[in-house]
């Protein structure tokens, strides 16, 4: 019995020894720091343009105005689609323009036939970018039909 007394009074000296020792403080910690860019992604288009048609002998050009871009994204893109298939459409819808877009810096001379997307791009300053945008058709060997000729181009921005 003192056997079984003497192991039982060395386990509580031995189990608080283990309890009474002194905790050592951490040397070293994390701490996470997270913070949250709200995304910035505007576009700016040019207001309606009307023009006169000339029925010259040499291609005329129309400066509608800039499409302007803010991102703070990368990998955006810009897309043009014309409604008539890249022609001004006369009101009668039996006469038509073909006409090529140039919005500078991205692209130049396009058709519209079918619509037309930029190579992704990466963000922009805080002022944005400005691309001057403009029509070119003609030269005409034949008048055009006498009326108004029409077409509405969308132009879209989107980001993956």
């Amino acid at each position: 019995m003192k056997k079984y007394a003497l192991v039982a009074l060395f386990a509580v000296v031995s189990l608080g020894m283990v309890f009474a020792a002194e905790a050592v403080p951490p040397t070293q910690g994390n701490i996470s720091i997270t913070g949250e860019v709200k995304e910035a992604f505007s576009l700016l288009v040019p207001p309606d343009y009307k023009g006169t048609i000339e029925n010259g002998n040499v291609a005329e050009t129309w400066q509608i105005g800039n499409v302007a871009v803010t991102s703070n994204v990368n990998n955006w893109t810009i897309k043009l689609t014309s409604k008539t298939g890249g022609v001004l459409l006369h009101s009668s819808e039996k006469d038509k323009i073909a006409y090529t877009v140039t919005l500078k810096g991205l692209v130049e001379n396009q058709s519209l036939k079918k619509e037309w997307e930029s190579k992704p791009q990466g963000r922009t300053s805080k002022g944005g970018n400005s691309y001057p945008f403009s029509i070119t058709f003609g030269p005409s060997t034949n008048y055009y039909e006498a009326g108004f000729y029409n077409d509405v181009i969308t132009v879209t921005i989107s980001h993956s």
